[in-house]
């Protein structure tokens, strides 16, 4: 049987309690690894997605099997709302902008309504510095827990933001550079890295349990190594760096 446990931070643990089930269940969903065979973080996740039965994808919530040895939740901090909702304002504006929804001048429509939204979506503020990109630097990593994931689900969705040094702003340039995977994504320590999680459906939002779709994981390269990347067709480069990819396929279309 299993017992699921809810921890602080931003993941489920399910602990094998007693007995295990050696065989998949008959309706389930699967991830297969499409890149990063071999590497020891991607065979984790790999082996990770194959304890759990899968019906619906890890799309807002992950859950991770302590038996496999390695994962473990960053050293996250709760920051007080009313304290930092200043914080919390700008990263709503920050989101809304980048994804086309709000023009600017729109902008203090849609700010005067921040208090409500947080209230209504139960946000939560969490911290942690981390060393994101190896350089030996830690990093203000900011993460905005609310009530939401998708429609018509109710669970934890998680965007994550870098800060400045002073803990007032976004850093802006940083944050613009992970090129939109801030939403709806998170952070994962795997043997003491840090690894940033995403989960994108193939078919749009609105089929984001029902249909397929890419659980990717990053990592941030340093200054040097997005230096030496070569730019898109629009002369970006980009600090995200895929690791693994895994396609998801959800029962319903694997039986077809």
């Amino acid at each position: 049987m299993f017992r699921v446990t809810k921890i602080p931070g931003f993941k489920t643990v399910v602990a094998i309690t007693t007995f295990l089930v050696t065989t998949a269940p008959a309706l389930a969903g699967q991830y297969v690894l499409e890149k990063g065979q071999g590497l020891d973080v991607c065979e984790a996740y790999k082996r990770n997605f194959e304890s759990f039965d899968n019906l619906m994808p890890m799309a807002c919530e992950r859950k991770y099997d302590p038996t496999i040895k390695g994962f473990s939740s960053p050293p996250w901090q709760r920051l007080d709302l009313q304290k930092h909702f200043e914080l919390y304002k700008k990263a709503d504006i920050y989101r809304q902008r980048i994804s086309g929804r709000l023009s600017k001048a729109d902008a203090d429509e849609y700010i005067s309504h921040a208090a409500e939204r947080a209230r209504g979506l139960k946000a939560e503020l969490y911290l942690a510095r981390l060393d994101l990109d190896g350089d030996g630097k830690l990093t203000n990593v900011l993460a905005i827990r609310e009530m939401t994931c998708g429609p018509y689900h109710t669970g934890e969705r998680t965007r994550l933001y870098v800060l400045n040094e002073t803990l007032t702003d976004i850093d802006y340039a940083r944050q613009n550079s992970w090129g939109g995977w801030d939403y709806n994504a998170t952070v994962e320590l795997y043997r003491g890295k840090p690894y940033i999680e995403a989960y994108n459906p193939d078919d749009g939002w609105g089929n984001l349990f029902t249909k397929s779709g890419r659980f990717y994981v990053f990592r941030e390269l340093s200054l040097n190594e997005m230096a030496q990347q070569e730019a898109d067709l629009n002369g970006k480069r980009w600090r995200l760096k895929s690791v693994c990819e895994f396609q998801y396929t959800p029962s319903s279309e694997k039986n077809k």
